[in-house]
């Protein structure tokens, strides 16, 4: 089991690596006053607990019939600056 934990972490750290290198490389080309908003709006995303947005998150997945697929595991990975 540690074998297969210790491969996913790698490829999932990896990963996290090339999405940070290009977001920051992103923020680097754009305009100091966008590149200003968009900064603003990282931290703020990283301000809200999650565990403040569990129950409406799970009453709009349930709304949206997406409770136990994959896209509905996805979709909150996606709205996070994590």
């Amino acid at each position: 089991m540690p074998e297969k934990l210790c491969g996913s972490q790698c490829i999932h750290y990896g990963f996290e690596y090339i999405d940070l290198l290009f977001c920051g490389l992103r923020l680097c080309d754009l305009p100091e006053q966008k590149e200003g908003v968009l900064f603003s709006l990282i931290l703020l995303s990283m301000m809200i607990p999650t565990s403040s947005l569990v129950i409406p998150m799970f009453k709009m997945f349930n709304s949206m019939h997406l409770l136990n697929t994959k896209l509905g595991v996805v979709l909150p990975a996606l709205s996070t600056a994590f």
